[in-house]
């Protein structure tokens, strides 16, 4: 048996850091999104280490906030009915529940994101948006459906900023 004399540690991965907020727009199309880039690590005595999932290899995750797009599928249709606030993996049409007459609206990820930022009184971009990812007060109780179950509602990123 050989003894390591740097041995591996298991790091418990129990923060997210927002690392970077962009803002984009394709004007030619009438589109206007933000991407955010977090990092898994943990704190060592006060400091922010990123660390790589050892599932995956990578510490990175990553939201696309654009109306009508879910933020952690991109790609990925996201609608909510005018009358009775069902989620659907749509963005327009009407309400498939029985008896409502409603019309499935694309859900405004980027406005409510925007109007988030810009309502912020700490004028602090990252602090904003770890409040908005994980539904923290004064985030409009902003919760998205599981892109693999629609009735499991939840805030993107568990925990507190």
């Amino acid at each position: 048996m050989i003894v390591l004399t740097n041995p591996i540690t298991v790091q418990n991965l129990n923060r997210l850091k927002v690392q970077a907020v962009h803002y984009e727009a394709n004007e030619s199309r009438g589109q206007e999104w933000v991407e955010v880039y977090c990092e898994y690590g943990f704190l060592d005595d006060g400091t922010f280490y990123d660390y790589p999932v050892p599932g995956t290899g990578t510490s990175l995750l990553y939201f696309k906030f654009e109306n009508g797009v879910h933020p952690e599928r991109p790609g990925m249709m996201l609608g909510r009915c005018s009358e009775c606030n069902k989620w659907f993996f749509l963005n327009s049409g009407p309400c498939d529940e029985d008896g409502c007459a409603g019309r499935i609206e694309p859900f405004p990820c980027y406005s409510r994101f925007r109007n988030k930022i810009d309502a912020s009184v700490e004028r602090d971009v990252f602090l904003a948006t770890e409040k908005f990812l994980t539904n923290s007060p004064g985030t409009e109780g902003i919760q998205f459906p599981d892109p693999d179950d629609i009735n499991n509602v939840r805030p993107l990123v568990d925990g507190t900023p």
